[in-house]
C-alpha cells in the first residue's frame, strides 16, 4: 500500500513550495504527491509557502491557467495579490490584501498576477484545470 505521510512545513519543495500536483521541479519517482509536468493533469496542486518579508518570487508570473485559490494559513501576516487581464499589470490592477487568518482570494484562467509580502505569513495555494 502506497501512503505518504508528514508536515507540509517540512516537505522539501526545491524552492517551489508545491507540495501536491506538478512542477517543473518534479522527477519522474518522486512519490505520491507529484505528477512530472511532463504529463498531462488536471486534478489539484498545493502549494505550502512560508514567506518571509521582501521574499522577491512575486514578480513575473505566468498567465493563471484553472482556477487558483490563496489562502492565509498563519494566525499572523499580509500577503498582498494584484490581478490583471494585462500582462504587464499595469492597467486594470485589482489588489487584494489577505491579512486575517482565513483570509482568501480565488481567480481564474487569463488572469495575471504577482504578489508581496508586507508580513511574514504561511500561504496555502490550491489550483486546478
Amino acid at each position: 500500500m502506497e501512503i505518504e505521510t508528514g508536515n507540509l512545513g517540512d516537505l522539501e519543495t526545491r524552492g517551489s513550495g508545491w507540495v501536491v500536483g506538478f512542477s517543473p521541479e518534479t522527477e519522474e519517482g518522486s512519490g505520491l504527491r507529484f505528477v512530472p509536468d511532463a504529463k498531462d493533469t488536471t486534478g489539484p496542486c498545493i502549494k505550502w509557502m512560508a514567506h518571509l518579508i521582501g521574499d522577491g518570487r512575486g514578480r513575473n508570473k505566468p498567465v493563471n491557467e484553472g482556477r487558483t485559490l490563496s489562502v492565509l494559513v498563519s494566525e499572523t501576516g499580509e500577503f498582498r495579490l494584484k490581478f490583471s487581464c494585462d500582462p504587464s499589470l499595469a492597467e486594470g490592477v485589482h489588489e487584494v490584501v489577505l491579512r486575517r487568518h482565513g483570509d482568501y482570494a480565488i481567480w481564474g484562467g487569463g488572469i495575471y498576477h504577482e504578489w508581496t509580502v508586507a508580513e511574514a505569513c504561511t500561504i496555502m495555494t490550491i489550483r486546478w484545470k
